[in-house]
């Protein structure tokens, strides 16, 4: 197709439209990272992560509700770890699990960073 005399003509235009969707597809992708519609989890036997959206599994409208739950979860998990007593007030055993949290979560930001990438 490349080889077209057609093609050849009009090549600025195609490139200029697949901008137009990557430009697109790329503000979507941001969009939906923001608003929350994914999530980084840890496989339960296997030892791998993956990605979890109520979007790959049900409708877009019953997937935006289930959405909104999940954030009012999150928020509600948020304020009560507020609560919780800080590490200094606790053993070096929980430290050591705080410091397995922290890697593990860096580990899923990698990820994440290395997804939208590719």
């Amino acid at each position: 197709m490349r080889k077209w005399p057609a093609y050849k003509q009009e090549r600025k235009s195609f490139n200029a439209l697949f901008a137009a969707i990557r430009r697109a597809l790329e503000r979507y992708k941001d969009h939906r990272i923001k608003y929350g519609s994914f999530c980084i989890l840890t496989h339960p036997t296997v030892n791998a992560i993956y990605v979890m959206s109520p979007l790959y599994t049900m409708p877009r409208k019953q997937a935006s509700r289930r959405i909104r739950h999940l954030l009012r979860n999150r928020e509600a998990y948020a304020q009560a770890s507020i609560n919780k007593p800080s590490l200094g007030q606790q053993g070096s055993s929980a430290n050591d699990e705080h410091r397995h949290r922290v890697a593990k979560i860096l580990v899923l930001c990698l990820f994440v960073i290395i997804w939208l990438v590719c």
